[in-house]
Order: structure tokens, then sequence, then C-alpha cells
């Protein structure tokens, strides 16, 4: 003790009165001369190690982009797979017909009229269940969206992954012991209940926005959403070659490739979990209120259209109608060619099929990249726009004029910015939208593209069920002219803002990034 301490104790009684008062409070603590030292209490120690974390996910070059390229190759093996095997075994069960996807002249063998019924039923099934996943999903993916804004954004991935895991094992099951095809219901409708890929999408690129400045941030959601690409190229080569060559005749020969695609949604459950491979960006302590989930999202969607700060409401208007019509046009195209191309006059094999498709994600990919880092140095966004929505345009009319396996070669080697438009929304809606409510704006978005995932099966497969027997390839000259509508509120749009438009919210952690 100090020399003279104990004798001012004793002198100056309202010291020992304020260390009496004072003895519950943690966060301070006197000293002997009665002066006070300030302590960090246990919220503001949580507060700094939270940025700290945060600083670690923004200097981190790969984050969410590790699991989105896991689970884009295991959708797409599935996504595949499931057309190609509901086709053979409606070819098997209803038709009697031997249509094994190892044998690409298959098709040829069968009478014009067979082989239509055969593709209007496989088409009709997968609208069915393609319908069952994206109702729920269309809903989920927006409350799961907003709630990730407040609970973070890890919960929200790794309930995605956890539905696409259990979807595929209901895959395994329903092929293993050769159940009915309406036994794949209950796996669609549980992952779709999980978000589907739109949750995943609006949740990879939130998490993008809460690492990256706004200058970076077109590029990295394109690096994103290019890398999903890549993994869907790649799940394409990795069904095509263990299709083509399996030994085994029967229905089975589906199964390593679902295995495959169960491991890699494991794969990627697992890095999501754990906390040193994919840091979390929102601080869980910021949460306020207890109120209704479904009421808050609700509130948050009428105040993201009601807010018109330098126009604001009508370019989330126009932006989110234009991701509609792209994401239905693309996605219309990607479904119906599968079935299309397995039929006359291609009468294409797996390892086929894999192969155009490998040549639309490549040069997807290259396009993506390349056109992401040039274009807007040259152009502004909305021509960015454009271009990609003409690209969309011109790879179905040349689909629907095929009648040749180059044609199509040709046709996806053509679709280099096709995909552009859908990063560049995504990126622009992000800068006109505040801090909080960055994971909401993004999942309004993936809720139109979740929309679009709903109407597209219901319609495109429709279509082309409906006109398989006079005409087949009116459905890509019919997408082809609705990407019109997109052109025309692209347009509009770039009128409007002739003048260069800044950001709603100046966020300072935009401007530290």
């Amino acid at each position: 003790m100090e020399e003279g301490a104990y004798e001012q104790l004793v002198v100056n009684p309202d010291i020992n009165d304020d260390l009496n008062n004072d003895s519950d409070n943690p966060s301070k603590t006197s000293s002997i001369n009665g002066n006070y030292i300030t302590l960090p209490d246990s919220s503001s120690r949580a507060g700094n190690d939270f940025q700290v974390s945060l600083q670690r996910a923004r200097s981190r070059h790969l984050t969410v982009e590790v699991p989105l390229l896991l689970v884009a190759l295991s959708l797409s093996i599935l996504g595949t797979l499931r057309s190609e095997y509901l086709r053979e075994r409606v070819a098997t069960d209803v038709y009697h017909v031997n249509v094994s996807m190892n044998d690409s002249n298959s098709c040829g063998g069968n009478t014009s009229s067979v082989e239509d019924d055969i593709q209007a039923t496989t088409s009709t099934w997968l609208l069915y269940l393609g319908a069952i996943q994206a109702i729920p999903g269309l809903f989920m993916a927006i409350i799961l969206g907003s709630v990730s804004d407040r609970l973070g954004r890890k919960p929200a991935l790794a309930l995605c992954v956890t539905g696409l895991l259990i979807n595929t094992v209901f895959n395994i099951v329903v092929i293993y012991f050769h159940f009915p095809i309406p036994a794949f219901i209950p796996g669609d409708l549980i992952g779709g209940l999980c978000g589907g890929l739109a949750l995943l999408l609006s949740t990879s690129a939130a998490y993008v926005c809460d690492v990256t400045s706004a200058k970076m941030r077109t590029f990295r959601i394109v690096v994103v959403e290019t890398v999903l690409f890549v993994g869907y190229g790649i799940g394409q080569i990795a069904l095509g070659f263990t299709l083509q060559y399996s030994a085994d005749p029967t229905l089975n020969k589906y199964l390593l490739p679902l295995w495959i695609s169960l491991g890699c949604a494991v794969a990627s459950l697992v890095y999501i979990l754990l906390p040193w491979l994919l840091i979390e960006t929102v601080d869980r302590r910021q949460v306020v209120g207890k109120g209704s989930q479904i009421s808050k999202v609700l509130v948050g969607i009428y105040q993201l259209i009601k807010e018109n700060t330098n126009q604001r409401r009508r370019k989330v208007l126009g932006y989110a109608v234009i991701m509609m019509f792209g994401v239905f046009v693309v996605q219309s195209s990607a479904q119906v060619f599968v079935v299309y191309s397995l039929g006359e006059p291609f009468c294409l094999g797996p390892l086929d099929v894999s192969f155009v498709s490998v040549t639309s994600v490549i040069s997807g990919s290259v396009g993506m990249i390349v056109g992401g880092a040039v274009l807007p140095r040259l152009f502004s966004d909305n021509w960015i726009l454009q271009f990609s929505l003409l690209n969309s345009m011109l790879t179905c009319l040349i689909t629907g004029f095929a009648t040749t396996k180059t044609v199509l070669y040709i046709s996806s080697a053509l679709s280099l910015i096709k995909n552009l438009s859908f990063p560049m929304i995504r990126s622009q809606l992000s800068k006109v939208s505040a801090q909080h409510e960055k994971g909401l704006m993004l999942a309004f978005i993936g809720c139109m593209d979740g929309l679009s995932a709903f109407l597209s099966p219901l319609i495109s497969n429709s279509i082309y069920s409906k006109t398989l027997y006079f005409y087949p390839p009116f459905v890509f000259f019919f997408l082809a002219v609705l990407q019109i509508i997109p052109c025309i509120i692209t347009a509009f749009l770039q009128y409007s803002q002739r003048n260069s438009y800044t950001q709603l919210v100046n966020d300072n952690s935009e401007k530290e990034n």
C-alpha cells in the first residue's frame, strides 16, 4: 500500500462510500486514491473480437466460393441426372422401350410417335417436381435471407446445403429401391423448404457485400457466380463419364454419380460450419426486438419499395423485373435443352450432353470473368445488361434453328455473357441499399429468382410438351422473343439514369475496405 493511503481512506469517508456504491460495477475498479480506472466490459470485448474476425474475413481471397463450388457440382449432377433417369424410367416402365443412356443412338430405333410421347411424359414429370421444390423456395428464400441480416450468413448457408443433402439422400433411396417416381416429391419439398438455390446465391452475394468495398463488389459477385458455373461444368463432366462408361446396364448406374453429389454436399456443409474456414460476418449481438420474423420481413420489403431516395424505387422494381425475365429464359432453355437434345434428330448420349453443357459453362465462365473485368471500363452497367440479354436471345435462336450436333456446340460456345446480367443486377442493388438491409435486398432479388425458377418449369416444359408433336424447337423461339421485354425495360432505365447515381447510404465500413 502506498504511503499515506490508509490515512486518506480514514480521513475522507466519501471515497469509501464511492467504493461501496460501485462495488457491483465490474467495469470500474477504484484505485487506492479514489480515482476510477475503466476496464473494458464483456460486450466491448466481444465487439472488438467481432471486428477482428470481420477484418480476417475481408482479408481473405476465398470465402463462400469454396462451398458454393461444391454445391454447384452437387446440383449439376443431381439436376441433369434427374432428367436422364426419368426419361429412361418413363420409357421402360410406361412405354416398355429400351432407351439406355449408354447408347447414343437408342432414340433412333424408336418410332417418332413413341419418342415424342416419352419426351412429353418426362417433361411433365420434370415440371411437377420442379414446381414442388420452387414453390416453398419462393417464400423461404426471402424470409431466411432477411433473417440472415440479424442471425448471420452461415446459418442460412448451412440450411441450404442441408436441404440439398437430404434431397440427394432421397434420390439415392428412390433409385436404389426402385420406388415409384412420386417418391422423389418429399426430397424436393424439403430442398425447397430449406431455401434452395435462390437462398444460396442471395446469401453468398450478401456475404461478399459484407467483406468487400463498393468498388470491388461487382467483380467479386461476378467471381462468385462464375464459380457456380464452373461447378456446374465439373459436375457435367463427372456425370457424363460415369454414365457413359458404366458397366451396369440397369438403372443402378445412376447411383455412383449421386454418391459423388452427396459427398460434395457433405464437404460443403463441413466447410460452412467450421468457424476457422468460413468466418461469420454478421454481429448477432446487434439483434434487437423479438417479434415475428415474418412481420419484420414484410415491413422490410415495404421499406425497400417505399424508399425512393435518388429514384431508388424505379431501379429496384426495374432490375427485379429484368432479373425475373433473364433467369426465366436462361433456366427454361437449360431445362428443355437436356430432354430436347436426347431426342431426334440429335439423339445425344450422356457424354455428348455433358460436353455440350461444359462448352456452355466454359464459354460463360470466361465471358463472365473477362467481361466483368473489361466491359465496365468501356460501357455503363445498363449497356452491359443489354449485351447480356441480347446474347441470351442469340443462343436461343441458334438452338432453335439447329439440326445437327455441331450447331448445338456453336450455340453453347457463343453463350459468352448471357449470365453476366445476374451479378450486375445484384451488385447494383447492393449499392443502393443500406448496410442493415443488404441481405433483405439481395433476398428480395433471390425471391424474384425463385419466382422465375417456379415459373420456368411450369411454362417452358408445358410449351415444349404441347408443341413437341408439330414443332419441337418452338419453345426456344418463344424464349428469344420473350427476352425483348427486359431489353425494353433496360432501355428505359438507361434513359432515366442518364446522370450517374450514388449509393443510398455511404457506409463507413465500405470506405475502409
